[in-house]
């Protein structure tokens, strides 16, 4: 058996006797599932309007990537 394939028989074994799989990911996986970052109205529908009226934030990137004065406020 090619090593490619012994590999992939191998990670298929672990996986069947696994009891739990975890997936570290990034924000494309969210993006793929048709989250969109920029969207306004989403934050209001969050109820988020007084975090996004405190602060001045357009989207939730904006609060993502905000320098809060405090932690407290972070």
């Amino acid at each position: 058996m090619p090593s490619l394939e012994r590999e992939a028989y191998r990670l298929r074994s672990l996986i069947d006797d696994a009891d739990a799989i975890i997936v570290g990911i990034g924000s494309g996986m969210s993006s793929a599932a048709g989250f969109n970052h920029y969207n306004r109205a989403g934050m209001a529908r969050a109820g988020m309007t007084d975090w996004q009226q405190a602060f001045g934030f357009k989207s939730l990137f904006d609060g993502f990537y905000h320098l809060y004065p405090s932690l407290e406020q972070q």
